[in-house]
């Protein structure tokens, strides 16, 4: 426990634009959550991890903030789109 860790993370782009590599540190241990927007997060989505998840845990409560995260970036692009 405590020992450094490092997530290599590899984005790929079908056009070949976006593509690149990112490196993560943690220690051993510590509680991740990876919260990725594949497909938009709506305000229906957020609900439902709440009432189906765990939000009394650390893994719970990094999954909602994630989520919120993307939620709110999703809602800015589409006000900038407009």
């Amino acid at each position: 426990m405590g020992s450094p860790q490092i997530w290599t993370v590899s984005f790929y782009d079908p056009s070949g634009v976006g593509s690149g590599t990112v490196e993560f540190g943690n220690a051993a241990g510590d509680e991740i959550v990876f919260g990725i927007d594949g497909n938009g997060v709506t305000p229906e989505v957020v609900a439902s991890r709440v009432i189906a998840g765990e939000p009394d845990s650390a893994a719970g409560n990094l999954e909602q903030a994630a989520l919120h995260f993307w939620l709110e970036h999703d809602y800015f692009d589409q006000m900038a789109a407009a």
